[in-house]
């Protein structure tokens, strides 16, 4: 059963001025750049925790009796197929059963920015910054790998949903 987002959040977790501010850059980094960074940013804390970050919808195509398991798609707002609630269990991860055959619409993701823990939120911030400040570092010619865990990573560590 895949996943598939029908409706991406509406804004983001953090802003650009949180990231100039905290970061004490100073300003003459490409605002549009800094706007990709953060989206990259909330995708990676996504991705790394298990967790949505802010409202978004995603569909799956289900058939009677599947139990799908939401991993990726928690805080879940709501489930529904056909216009009708579909329950699920609030486990880590939650589930749900598909009453029939068809798609079901989930909603997920903190409504409020200020819901979204603020380790996750400083993690964002501080992804950001490391980014804009490596950026001068790099020549055209180097190759990227992976960078070595960070202290700053282990700000998603409570949030981290296990995989089932």
């Amino acid at each position: 059963m895949l996943a598939r987002q029908t409706i991406a959040p509406t804004r983001e977790p953090i802003t650009i001025d949180d990231v100039l501010s905290w970061g004490h850059l100073d300003g003459a980094e490409n605002p549009a750049m800094l706007g990709l960074a953060i989206a990259q940013a909330r995708e990676e804390a996504e991705h790394t925790t298990g967790r949505r970050l802010l409202t978004q919808t995603w569909e799956i195509d289900v058939t009677a009796g599947d139990v799908v398991n939401l991993y990726g798609l928690t805080p879940v707002q709501s489930i529904k197929q056909a216009g009708i609630d579909v329950p699920w269990t609030d486990g880590l991860p939650p589930t749900c059963t598909a009453p029939a055959d068809g798609v079901l619409t989930i909603v997920c993701g903190w409504a409020d920015v200020l819901a979204v823990p603020a380790g996750i939120r400083m993690w964002m911030v501080h992804r950001v910054i490391t980014s804009a400040e490596a950026r001068q570092f790099l020549l055209p010619t180097q190759q990227i790998s992976q960078a070595p865990r960070q202290f700053a990573d282990g700000l998603l560590d409570p949030y981290r949903i296990p995989l089932a």
